[in-house]
């Protein structure tokens, strides 16, 4: 996995000077933004390991894991996995079984198909005036996902019911290239015609979405709901995407 590093506090510095008056368009992720892992399987596996939790449960080990996994250079899946089921009431010698099954589990299928709770409806009034693209690591399906889910449709008319319409949406798998790596940035900028500073990115990943938008000249947006990230002086944080035009535009 490739391993991009965070820049220094003078870059902070630096990046924060940048007027927030010149963005005019927000990118955002997926996993974690839109869409969470389907509660019911890791509930499922959970309770066949001598655990058990309910949605809300299985949704706040979803971010502590991902915080525990993550380094800021790098994400580890495995630690990812086993935090999950640790938080999901997993005694401490089933654990590495119950990761085990977890992965298998997330290998044969996507279960990146659960709705985070009023995601649709802040996304919706985002767009409203505004222009948003979608950059997000996936296996190929995510557009189809969303679209399935009634979340967003890329191009067209959209709305609440139907989707928000955006007006890119790449996929790491379609596009060949995954964050961090800036290069899956640039192929959104350059199909929505805009300069890097024109733009925040709105990521639930310190490695791959605070690293990789800045990378490419982005200003990110760390999207951490329980404020797990230890790194709170290093980047800017929203809780979740209803902040993100308070932030940005002050509305």
């Amino acid at each position: 996995m490739q391993r991009v590093e965070v820049g220094c506090a003078s870059a902070v510095r630096r990046e924060r000077k940048v007027a927030f008056d010149v963005v005019t368009a927000v990118l955002i992720d997926v996993g974690g933004v839109l869409l969470l892992p389907d509660p019911d399987v890791r509930g499922t596996i959970a309770r066949a390991h001598g655990g058990g939790a309910d949605h809300e449960t299985v949704t706040r080990a979803h971010y502590a894991a991902a915080s525990a996994a993550d380094d800021g250079t790098s994400f580890d899946w495995a630690v990812y996995r086993r935090e999950v089921m640790a938080r999901c009431g997993v005694r401490t010698d089933r654990l590495a079984a119950a990761a085990a099954e977890l992965g298998v589990a997330e290998r044969a299928r996507n279960t990146w198909t659960h709705p985070v709770a009023g995601a649709k409806a802040a996304l919706h009034a985002l767009a409203a005036g505004r222009r948003v693209g979608i950059v997000s690591n996936s296996d190929g399906t995510v557009e189809a996902t969303l679209r399935q889910l009634s979340i967003a449709t890329v191009g067209g008319v959209g709305g609440v019911v139907g989707g928000v319409a955006v007006e890119v949406l790449v996929d790491s798998y379609v596009a060949g290239v995954a964050k961090p790596d800036p290069k899956i940035f640039r192929i959104a900028l350059k199909a929505m015609d805009l300069a890097p500073e024109q733009v925040v990115y709105v990521g639930d990943m310190r490695f791959a979405d605070v690293a990789g938008p800045r990378a490419a000249g982005i200003r990110p947006l760390h999207l951490d709901p329980y404020g797990d990230c230890p790194g709170r002086d290093d980047h800017d944080h929203v809780a979740d995407l209803t902040e993100v035009a308070r932030v940005v535009w002050g509305t």
